[in-house]
């Protein structure tokens, strides 16, 4: 993720949108993304449309365990179809891999202090 802007209200709540742009193979996408559900504190779901239609979509949620709490986090999107498709998959699967391993870091650090 490169950067997040136009959040379209505060406090966030279901139907707010945002417009954020991510890298891809060194190219930069934008996107724009409506939450689909939010219960504070404990899940947020997002989805958007991509470049080319394709559509995202992103869960995450806080399981509490004892005195600490773990973040699942659920992402889904679809790759254009055919030999091209096929050719970025892999690639894709590893760079959202990384990124989300990054960003799961980030979150815990933040939290941690």
């Amino acid at each position: 993720m490169v950067e997040t802007r136009e959040v379209s209200d505060r406090p966030l709540h279901r139907g707010c949108t945002f417009r954020q742009t991510i890298r891809v193979l060194g190219r930069e996408l934008d996107s724009e993304w409506s939450i689909t559900e939010l219960e504070p504190g404990r899940h947020v779901a997002y989805e958007a449309t991509a470049p080319m239609g394709r559509l995202l979509t992103m869960k995450q949620t806080v399981v509490p365990r004892e005195a600490r709490s773990r973040v699942r986090l659920e992402i889904d999107y679809e790759l254009p179809g055919g030999l091209v498709g096929d050719m970025l998959e892999h690639i894709v699967e590893g760079q959202n891999e990384r990124e989300a391993e990054r960003s799961l870091q980030n979150l815990k650090e933040l939290l941690d202090g």
